[in-house]
């Protein structure tokens, strides 16, 4: 049986929140990981909340929008053989929330003073 990956974290984007981890890839001989999410803190280990499956220590969970959207996640380790490993334990992400979205300005540069050039 894999052992669970070790380290997990994310990293809140525009739009979108980065997962990683460590794990062994090669002792067993790791097939994929197999990636939940939930907007809840309980994470299921269940198809309806598989978001992705990757052969890489890292998920990019896209196409979440403009807003700030949090997110709970758990990895599975899958070996050659189909064996899974324990779930991970839970981490929380938050994806960084646009401009456009919240309306407020980046940053204000100058004044205006209304005369032309």
């Amino acid at each position: 049986m894999p052992a669970p990956v070790r380290r997990l974290r994310t990293t809140g984007e525009l739009g979108r929140i980065r997962v990683d981890w460590e794990g062994e890839a090669y002792r067993p001989l790791v097939d994929h990981y197999a990636v939940y999410a939930s907007e809840s803190p309980e994470v299921p280990i269940a198809p309806s909340a598989l978001v992705g499956k990757t052969v890489y220590p890292n998920f990019v969970h896209s196409r979440l929008g403009g807003r700030a959207r949090t997110w709970h996640y758990r990895v599975v380790v899958v070996d050659a053989a189909g064996d899974r490993s324990a779930p991970s334990v839970t981490v929380v992400g938050t994806s960084v929330e646009s401009v456009t979205a919240s309306g407020r300005p980046v940053a204000t540069v100058g004044t205006f003073d209304h005369k032309s050039l």
